[in-house]
């Protein structure tokens, strides 16, 4: 069946960023990575049903999501643009699944890519290896500036470092799913909104 080329056309300009791919490496990609068109709300991987998969955004936003079993509120672990991932596991050489969810935050168009693909040429091949890296080092930088900002005690704290530190994020997310993000509720992040803007006012 053939696939849907958009999905790997977007991700061909991508990686071509970074390193001059071939013929080989293309077809390597037609013939491992899984074009997917989800809708909004749309469960990609829950860890009940455990998984050894990648999920790479062509378009639209996808989100790894968990829930506080203390109050029983979502949280907000990672956030996936376009040209970002997700992984089912925290790297490529474990077993052990995530617990939580990756769900489409928005309509999107999206690749999953399984590990054992990735695995037979990583560390062979280092067209492939420069892509991972690449997709592995974009999530590290965002789970450090996350960890950062929950650090802050104040969620008007919080919500100024958001901005600041993860601004593509911050500006394409809805109020409900800052908070989620940032680990308040709707009501406190838009008092944190008013206040920002009001000091930015003086």
């Amino acid at each position: 069946m053939k696939k849907d080329p958009k999905a790997l056309n977007i991700f061909f300009q991508f990686w071509s960023k970074y390193v001059q791919t071939d013929e080989y490496q293309r077809q390597w990609a037609r013939d491992n990575l899984h074009p997917m068109h989800v809708s909004r709300g749309e469960l990609l991987y829950s860890h009940l049903s455990p998984q050894r998969n990648l999920y790479f955004v062509c378009q639209g936003i996808i989100a790894f999501v968990s829930t506080d079993p203390s109050i029983k509120k979502r949280k907000i672990e990672s956030v996936a643009l376009a040209h970002n991932s997700i992984k089912t596991t925290n790297h490529l050489y474990t077993n052990t699944p995530r617990a939580g969810s990756i769900i489409a935050l928005r309509s999107s168009l999206i690749l999953r890519i399984a590990y054992e693909r990735v695995k037979k040429l990583k560390n062979r091949d280092p067209v492939i290896d420069i892509l991972f890296d690449v997709l592995t080092n974009r999530e590290i930088r965002q789970h450090r500036s996350h960890i950062s900002i929950l650090l802050s005690k104040s969620p008007f704290d919080r919500y100024r470092l958001f901005r600041e530190q993860l601004a593509g994020i911050q500006s394409v997310m809805t109020q409900q799913e800052q908070a989620d993000y940032l680990g308040i509720s709707k009501r406190t992040l838009q008092e944190c909104q008013y206040l920002f803007l009001k000091s930015l006012n003086r």
